[in-house]
């Protein structure tokens, strides 16, 4: 269950969370989940667009990284619901 700070966050349907946390760090809320979608596992962390502001989507990632787990294959987006995913950890199975 996602927390109250993150409550209406989109997500695909058919998405079924494993694990999802909540903390604070460096001025920033972050989220970090592990999923099920599809036939593939995965892991997102997300941010709130209005608390990373103008920094550059590889500072996003070099800061959380020092508190994550986020390894070389990542993808980031920047979406219209004011949220920033960095979705991580790939696997089929």
């Amino acid at each position: 269950m996602r927390s109250e700070l993150f409550h209406d966050l989109p997500y695909d349907e058919g998405t079924h969370i494993l694990h999802s946390s909540v903390c604070r760090y460096a001025g920033l809320d972050i989220l970090a989940e592990s999923w099920i979608w599809d036939g593939i596992k995965g892991k997102s962390i997300v941010l709130f667009l209005s608390q990373v502001g103008s920094r550059s989507d590889k500072h996003v990632v070099d800061l959380v990284r020092q508190i994550t787990d986020i390894e070389s294959d990542y993808n980031v987006t920047r979406s219209t619901s004011g949220h920033l995913f960095i979705n991580h950890d790939f696997a089929s199975f």
